[in-house]
């Protein structure tokens, strides 16, 4: 059982190469998109469509979920 792989040790075929500038004014811009999607998502699956708390929502934030 010598020849069995470590999941844990990265070879060199399983390391992907980054090409993103994380500096760059587009890379940016789509942070903030996603991070404003994300929260404008959490906020809507919050409420009904009357403004009102969701009763599922209420149940489970009760429950400590």
């Amino acid at each position: 059982m010598n020849d069995r792989i470590d999941p844990l040790t990265p070879s060199s075929s399983a390391v992907l190469q980054s090409h993103v500038d994380p500096t760059s004014a587009r890379f940016e811009a789509n942070m903030r998109f996603l991070a404003d999607l994300g929260f404008s998502g959490a906020q809507r699956g919050r409420k009904d469509s009357r403004g009102r708390r969701n009763e599922s929502y209420e149940s489970q934030h009760n429950k400590g979920r």
